[in-house]
């Protein structure tokens, strides 16, 4: 009996679309006087100080030479005429301060990515699908000032799909809506649950992959929603969907189409609706091949604090298709961004992490970039990371340096109103006026072993499935991750290994094949950086087969070639220096998998 490997691959979400809210108004810091008495300790290891000569950007404007005083976690005032009390002072000069920022549209699944967050000076998050456990331990933490090292988290929790929709695919049991009779008691549900704010999917004319709610069905939810003072923002992929939930009444679309352009009638309508867009153009971009993570990972001010989680996540790929590419476009989403901020509407930003091709909190600095790219000033940027989903999501004391706000800070080098990546230089962060410890990360490494191999011989199946390292080749599916993909091994009497099996579509990212892992857990590695290519014969059914490789920089998302199948032997070679984000020093193991499209498939 062939042993049915089990590997602990964490699920990342695919791209959704959604949104949300208005306004919460503060008072703006006033005309600066002179402060007297000005203290002169040292910063302590307390939440209360102040900071002088402090050039700070409040969330919406940039001010320059000024004092603030923070006490218990908030800012109190803003250049006071008078400051009664010794508090340890923090010299600003020569940096800008910012708000904490703020990433409006992540999946946050544990403890890990809210620390990734806060590293990178991102110190709220909205979550758009999580567990509902996770979702109620981060509510009950992030209302207090105590000293903490991660994000506070906002989230939907589950979202609203139907039966076989986006959202039903990563093998999570979560329910489902028929019809728009439905919709209010399926709401109340999810508020009871802790929802914070609703999120529904709307994908009307998908192609196939998934089902969708009915126009019906999504106007009732976002009227029950309403009705039930929440929320709601609706998750589209295209222009036909951002129409309906507009017309709907939705406070918000959590991505931008890229299908075509946005037609003038929905940007006004978008406007006079105060209808708020979050695009996530890192990981559009990333879903079409043009994302930025190698850029993410070469600067100098990012790098050391990039976890190998996160360069896992950087490095990994959606693997678009051409049929994708042809029907989204990414200059098309980006001049859809520029008209809608050009109108007036609300742009937050938001990274969709951790999908492949991003991660927690660095990829937010990566979305400032493409939002400027797409044609708003860095100062714009910076409002849609900091005040705009303040104001959108109503969250109050967050996104904005201002007498009550928390003082959640982020100290960065230069000048981030002429300069956008300046926010990348991150030189102190303080988390409900806490300053955060910010450790460059060093990456463990697992020693592995360089294989015996003759000649390099993994198998010849002269006998059996046995390979030069030692185990046997392995079944490996879907299943391992709540999919249904099936697969058998056998070895035939002509000395090859026959692979059947079928690739359905229930699972978001399926696939069935062979798989050769060094041990169960992941504890045993091996050093390939000595291979430069993997060669075998093949010849099966037409269709595109990958080879998926597990290593140090690729463990929880596989790093990927792809070759196509033939129906008479050829001879298949792959380079190994090309396969994006494998780190072939330590490799725990590799396959031999069909993927799309469903059906059965034999090789």
């Amino acid at each position: 009996m062939i042993k049915l490997l089990r590997i602990n691959i964490l699920l990342l979400l695919i791209i959704t679309f959604s949104g949300c809210g208005f306004f919460s108004s503060d008072k703006d810091a006033a005309e600066k006087p002179t402060p007297k008495n000005e203290p002169k300790t040292e910063l302590g290891d307390g939440n209360s100080f102040v900071i002088t000569n402090a050039n700070f950007f409040d969330g919406k404007a940039f001010s320059k030479n000024a004092v603030i005083v923070v006490e218990d976690g908030l800012i109190a005032s803003i250049n006071p005429e008078h400051i009664l009390e010794a508090l340890p002072v923090i010299d600003a000069s020569g940096q800008t301060i910012l708000p904490g920022l703020i990433d409006a549209h992540v999946h946050a699944f544990d403890i890990g990515g809210l620390q990734d967050a806060l590293r990178f000076g991102v110190t709220t998050e909205l979550d758009m699908f999580t567990a509902l456990q996770f979702a109620a331990t981060q509510r009950a933490l992030r209302d207090d000032l105590a000293r903490k090292d991660t994000a506070d988290l906002f989230s939907a929790v589950t979202m609203v799909t139907s039966k076989g929709g986006h959202g039903t695919q990563y093998g999570l049991p979560i329910p489902v809506i028929a019809s728009p009779e439905e919709a209010s008691d399926f709401v109340a549900a999810r508020l009871a649950e802790g929802s914070d704010y609703i999120k529904i999917v709307y994908q009307p004319g998908d192609g196939g992959t998934f089902t969708s709610i009915s126009l019906d069905t999504l106007k009732a939810v976002v009227t029950a929603t309403h009705q039930q003072g929440a929320m709601a923002v609706v998750h589209v992929m295209t222009l036909e969907g951002a129409q309906g939930a507009v017309e709907a009444g939705a406070d918000g679309l959590v991505h931008i189409f890229g299908d075509a352009p946005i037609p003038p009638k929905l940007v006004a309508e978008m406007r006079q609706g105060n209808i708020f867009v979050i695009p996530t153009l890192a990981v559009i971009a990333s879903v079409l091949g043009e994302r930025d993570s190698e850029t993410l990972q070469a600067d100098s001010a990012l790098a050391p604090f990039i976890s190998t989680a996160q360069k896992e996540n950087l490095a990994a790929s959606f693997g678009a298709s051409d049929e994708l590419r042809q029907r989204f476009d990414i200059e098309t989403a980006k001049a859809n961004v520029l008209a809608l901020h050009k109108a007036g509407v609300l742009v937050l930003a938001g990274t969709d992490a951790p999908n492949p091709g991003t991660a927690y909190g660095v990829s937010l600095h990566g979305e400032l970039a493409f939002l400027v790219d797409a044609g708003l000033t860095p100062t714009e940027a910076l409002q849609a990371a900091t005040a705009n989903p303040r104001t959108a999501f109503a969250l109050k004391g967050r996104g904005r340096i201002i007498k009550g706000a928390r003082a959640d800070l982020v100290f960065v080098k230069g000048d981030p109103s002429k300069d956008i990546l300046a926010t990348r230089s991150i030189t102190r962060i303080f988390k409900n006026g806490y300053e955060i410890e910010r450790k460059i990360i060093v990456a463990e490494k697992t020693a592995a072993i360089k294989p015996d191999l003759p000649n390099g011989l993994v198998s010849d199946f002269e006998t059996d499935l046995a390979t030069g390292f030692g185990v046997p080749w392995f079944q490996t599916t879907d299943q391992l991750a709540n999919g249904t993909s099936t697969v058998a091994l056998s070895h035939t009497e002509t000395g090859t290994m026959l692979v059947t099996g079928e690739v359905t579509t229930k699972f978001m990212f399926p696939w069935s094949g062979a798989g050769v892992f060094f041990s169960e857990n992941f504890d045993k590695a091996y050093d390939l950086s000595d291979y430069k290519t993997i060669k075998f014969r093949t010849k099966g059914d037409a269709r595109k087969i990958s080879v998926m490789f597990f290593t140090r920089t690729s463990m929880r998302r596989p790093a990927v070639a792809t070759f196509k199948m033939t129906e008479d032997w050829s001879d298949q070679a792959i380079n190994l220096e090309t396969i994006r984000g494998a780190a072939m020093d330590e490799v725990y193991g590799f396959a031999i998998t069909a993927g799309r499209p469903k059906g059965e498939f034999e090789f």
